[in-house]
């Protein structure tokens, strides 16, 4: 920056033009380019930022569904009826699959589709529930792996995996 002293000039014709010192243009460029750099390094970031809040959104919605039915299947009334629970039922399920579970799969499943009609759901939203048996009589031990995908899904499928013990 140029000192901001006011002299007066002399000279034949500039008799009394006083000159005011000041930044050259030079220096107005220069400090325009870096607050230039700034700004556009934030905004950089702002769709990046929207875009992890809108993935975090969906992956706590899938947690919370896989939850809600993972409740629901640890809390069936006996080990086989939680067997039956599963999209291909291991040995010792209830067969058929009694009636209350069929309706509370078909009334999970819809909540999980539909993402528009009730904002609890995720787009294209699908979740499948494994089971696997392992011991014999009452000691049989069952794991359980509810695993949640969407359509758009910016992340890995969210999956809940829990043990339950027949001699519980």
């Amino acid at each position: 920056m140029n000192k901001s002293k006011i002299v007066e000039k002399g000279g034949p014709g500039f008799e009394g033009v006083l000159e005011q010192g000041g930044f050259t243009l030079t220096e107005i460029l220069i400090a325009a380019s870096i607050l230039l750099v700034g700004v556009l390094g934030i905004a950089a970031l702002l769709p990046t930022g929207s875009t992890n809040i809108f993935v975090a959104s969906e992956e706590t919605k899938a947690a919370i569904l896989a939850q809600d039915l993972m409740e629901q299947v640890r809390n069936a009334p006996s080990f086989s009826d939680m067997l039956s629970f599963a999209d291909t039922p291991p040995a010792g399920a209830t067969n058929p699959r009694p009636a209350y579970i069929s309706n509370l799969l078909t009334a999970w499943r819809t909540k999980v589709a539909n993402a528009a009609a009730n904002g609890e759901g995720l787009p294209g939203g699908s979740g499948a529930i494994t089971m696997t048996t392992t011991g014999t009589g009452p000691h049989r031990r069952a794991t359980i792996t509810l695993t949640m995908d969407w359509r758009g899904r910016k992340c890995p499928p969210v999956s809940l995996v829990t043990q339950v013990s027949e001699d519980f």
